[in-house]
């Protein structure tokens, strides 16, 4: 069951460093005629939770949970845009007027819908997150269900730290203090450690706002081009991050247990995301120490002779004019076009069988890249490309897996 005393969080997002002042007003609720006049509007039945929500306060964000409820006026069919890169099924969405925005994920981003075509536009609809176009699923057959799913906590957390001392082969241990971040006691435990074919990464976060327990196990073998070592967090704290990520993401498994405002833990578990995760220490030897562990002292070298590559191709161009980046990188695209128009034929013609539309697309490709190729003549003013620069991009346009 649902506590609607508690539902909305006071506030604004919890995910913002510095809240708009103006979003901590809390917006009052919706009267049934309100409500009433949306339906009729919409042609549909809005269903509960929402209901009785925003009848107590007009949209916001909700208690121990990453979801931003929109306002019942912001609550409208999804645009023309959605239908266009959406991969869902006709059979799931039939009638395209009955999928509704309702509310934002704060977390990681993204967009949950409502589905009214399951069950018709006066019963009840089911939920879907959209990620920006680029996936768009079911997360719940019911909204009631949803959001008892998401507010639900644990008197314990799934995450076992205890781990981190028995029974498994730990390779490396970090703590990094915090306490200049929150004004108060704080930091990050960090425990590295092999489990059969993979990795598994522990961390612990302490701080005044509560505690956050990770287990992240990633398969092996790891992708050496990306294992960089690099600065992290800025001075007074400086640290540096060691950056692992498996060539596989599908056996990716990341079990996350969070604290929320009644001291109960939030838990959860996500498949094949994130797709790498950071290990960081204030000594950059030690993590150099430890790639070369992870991966081996022959691909580690590897790793660096790119990431020094990289750091040195950064310089070259911090070192030009103005003048000088804009007619090395002109250059630079003229002979990418050109390979481009070798192996695959100019940008502008399409295939005779293609499909309307993809014709017109390829000539707008085609007249923004010659005026983008204007705008650098115009910055470059008849200044000679920098050899050193269009050596190193040709480079890239011969062998782009070296960089």
């Amino acid at each position: 069951m649902i506590d609607f005393n508690r539902f909305w969080m006071e506030g604004s997002n919890p995910y913002e460093e510095e809240p708009d002042a103006e979003e901590a007003e809390v917006p009052p609720g919706v009267t049934a005629a309100e409500i009433r006049t949306w339906e009729k509007t919409h042609r549909v039945k809005l269903p509960e939770p929402i209901r009785t929500a925003l009848g107590i306060r007009n949209g916001g964000y909700v208690r121990n949970a990453p979801i931003e409820v929109l306002p019942l006026d912001e609550i409208v069919p999804v645009d023309d845009d959605f239908w266009e890169y959406t991969e869902l099924d006709e059979d799931e969405v039939p009638k395209h007027n009955l999928m509704f925005i309702v509310g934002i994920e704060i977390e990681i981003g993204g967009t949950f819908l409502l589905n009214f075509n399951a069950r018709g536009p006066k019963g009840r609809p089911s939920v879907y997150i959209d990620h920006h176009g680029e996936s768009t699923y079911l997360v719940n057959d019911t909204l009631s269900g949803f959001f008892e799913e998401q507010m639900a906590s644990s008197d314990a957390p799934t995450v076992d730290w205890s781990e981190t001392e028995k029974g498994i082969a730990i390779l490396a241990r970090e703590t990094i203090d915090l306490s200049g971040m929150y004004g108060g006691p704080a930091s990050e435990e960090q425990v590295l450690a092999r489990d059969n074919e993979a990795l598994v990464l522990f961390t612990r976060q302490r701080s005044p706002e509560g505690e956050t327990l990770t287990r992240t196990t990633l398969p092996l073998p790891l992708e050496a081009e990306w294992a960089k070592v690099q600065p992290y967090r800025p001075a007074p704290m400086a640290t540096f991050s060691l950056h692992l990520q498996p060539e596989e993401s599908d056996g990716i498994v990341a079990l996350e247990s969070k604290t929320d405002d009644d001291g109960r833990w939030k838990n959860s578990t996500s498949h094949g995301v994130p797709i790498y995760v950071t290990f960081e220490s204030i000594d950059r030897d030690r993590l150099v120490a430890l790639r070369t562990q992870l991966l081996g002292a022959e691909s580690a070298a590897r790793a660096q002779a790119a990431q020094d590559r990289e750091a040195s191709f950064v310089n070259t161009i911090e070192q030009l004019s103005p003048q000088q980046r804009a007619a090395s990188l002109l250059q630079f695209a003229l002979n990418m076009r050109e390979k481009s128009v070798r192996e695959f034929g100019a940008l502008g013609d399409a295939p005779e069988d293609a499909p309307p539309g993809l014709a017109e697309a390829a000539k707008t490709i085609q007249r923004r890249m010659e005026e983008m190729a204007e705008r650098f003549r115009q910055q470059a003013g008849g200044t000679a490309p920098d050899p050193e620069l269009l050596k190193r991009f040709n480079e890239m346009l011969r062998d782009p897996k070296d960089w």
